[in-house]
């Protein structure tokens, strides 16, 4: 009788802890459904961005919540091509985030380049961090009209003229030859592509025709219209058309030329974070490269194509991340294929394998 008495009080102690153990088992699970990892949120946030700007959709979708997995698809089929952007802001509000993000997006088919506010809300669901939410607005856009480009700011009815093919130099010495003395026409058949820096007050360009493609920055000025600004406008516009109708001043206050090349297809131009670094990419006699430039137009020395020289190495600019550059390189010699990343830090501009 005594044995059974002990078995059934050793039944009891093992049931009561069990369950105790069950108890503080989903008492650890509720709170950690109410603890948020901002770290862990941002990596969803920037993979999110980072997967639209490579226009992987799929990868885009998987970190969505199922509302949103149907319109991110859907994206692919409004044309817009994320150029770069950079992450500006986070607020934090209980158990979701919102990433405010600027973006450069445009068509280069259409001469389209905008400068936009992207927010990112995360949340978590169920343990799981999630993309709840994606909305954008245009801060400004830049587009062709006739033979210039011309600008509009958020909310703003009116454009006003950046410049026009024919004002563009006549002529510019080539900074990616190694001499520097090649004096080259500009050429001022069709602009190309575009970028903004993040802050918008400065615009890169470029210009093609006849086997030139040509390469500059502009300084904006008025790209954050005010009122009293457009009242201002107005009344100079109507004093000076009482004048004798003469053309609204140009946006861009300043030009500096960047390189002009030959022979060549231009990929893309893009500003990195604070410094305005601007990256070229670009394909020459097939091999893909780039050069870096300051905000100036000055061209930055950087080693890569003495390290990687293009008769035998395409050198691919991939991102620009954490205050550096990472590119692609990969050997093409004696029928190899080899692919190693690299980064290059532009505080010193020196290359690291990854």
């Amino acid at each position: 009788m005594k044995k059974f008495i002990v078995i059934g009080i050793l039944l009891m102690t093992l049931s009561f802890t069990a369950c105790g153990k069950v108890d503080n088992k989903a008492q650890a699970q509720d709170i950690s459904n109410f603890i948020f990892d901002e770290t862990k949120s941002k990596e969803i946030a920037n993979q999110y961005i980072e997967s639209l700007s490579k226009k992987d959709y799929s990868k885009a979708s998987n970190v969505c919540a199922e509302d949103l997995q149907k319109q991110t698809l859907k994206i692919k089929d409004k044309g817009i091509d994320i150029k770069s952007f950079k992450l500006e802001d986070i607020v934090q509000k209980g158990t979701s985030c919102i990433y405010k993000y600027m973006v450069n997006s445009g068509n280069e088919e259409k001469r389209i380049n905008d400068l936009e506010n992207y927010y990112v809300t995360v949340e978590k669901l169920y343990g799981k961090y999630k993309v709840v939410s994606l909305k954008a607005s245009t801060e400004i856009e830049v587009f062709m009209e006739d033979d210039g480009l011309v600008l509009r700011n958020k909310d703003e009815v009116d454009v006003k003229p950046v410049i026009e093919l024919g004002k563009l130099p006549t002529q510019a010495y080539s900074k990616a030859t190694a001499s520097n003395l090649e004096k080259m026409d500009i050429p001022k058949k069709n602009f190309g592509v575009m970028n903004f820096s993040f802050k918008g007050n400065k615009l890169a360009i470029s210009s093609m025709g006849d086997d030139k493609t040509y390469i500059a920055i502009l300084d904006i000025s008025g790209s954050e219209g005010s009122e009293a600004k457009q009242d201002k406008d107005k009344a100079k516009g109507e004093d000076e058309g009482k004048e004798g109708g003469k053309k609204e001043k140009s946006v861009a206050k300043k030009i500096s030329t960047v390189d002009i090349y030959d022979n060549i297809k231009l990929k893309d131009i893009k500003f990195t974070g604070e410094k305005d670094n601007l990256i070229v990419s670009y394909e020459e006699q097939g091999k893909d490269r780039f050069k870096i430039y300051d905000s100036k137009g000055n061209i930055i020395e950087t080693r890569i194509d003495t390290l990687f020289p293009k008769q035998e190495y395409d050198i691919i600019y991939e991102e620009f991340k954490e205050d550096a550059v990472i590119f692609k390189v990969i050997n093409k010699s004696e029928g190899k294929n080899n692919v190693e990343r690299y980064k290059l830090s532009i505080k010193d501009f020196k290359p690291i394998k990854l």
